[in-house]
C-alpha cells in the first residue's frame, strides 16, 4: 500500500475552491444583470408613461398651477398657415445668417455637392 500522496490533497482542495470561487463569480454576474435589466424595464415603462400623458395634459396642468397658456401652442398645429409662415421667416433668418459666414459655400458643397 503507498501512502497518501500530501500534494494530491492539496490540488483537490484548491481546484475545489478554484470552482467554488468561479461559481460564485458567475452566479454574482447573473444578479447584477438581472438587476440592469430590470432597471432598464422599469426606467422605459416611466418613459413611456410620462410621453402617454401627451402634450396637451401638461399644457392644461400649467394653466391650472400657473394660470397661463403656452404663448407658442399655436406651432402645434403642424399644418397651418400661421405656423408654416413662421417657419419660413425663421428658415430665411437662419439661411442668411449662414451663407454670410464666408465657410458656407465650402462646407455645403462638401456635404450635399
Amino acid at each position: 500500500m503507498c501512502p497518501p500522496n500530501p500534494g494530491s490533497s492539496l490540488k483537490r482542495v484548491l481546484e475545489a475552491r478554484s470552482e467554488s470561487v468561479s461559481g460564485y463569480v458567475h452566479r454574482r454576474r447573473s444578479v447584477v444583470a438581472m438587476a440592469l435589466v430590470g432597471a432598464v424595464a422599469i426606467g422605459g415603462a416611466a418613459m413611456a408613461a410620462d410621453s402617454a400623458v401627451g402634450a396637451d395634459s401638461v399644457n392644461r396642468k400649467h394653466q391650472d398651477h400657473v394660470g397661463a397658456t403656452d404663448p407658442y401652442l399655436w406651432l402645434e398645429d403642424i399644418h397651418g398657415a400661421r405656423p408654416l409662415e413662421w417657419v419660413k421667416e425663421q428658415n430665411a433668418r437662419s439661411t442668411a445668417i449662414l451663407q454670410a459666414d464666408p465657410r458656407y459655400q465650402k462646407d455645403y458643397d462638401a456635404i450635399l455637392g
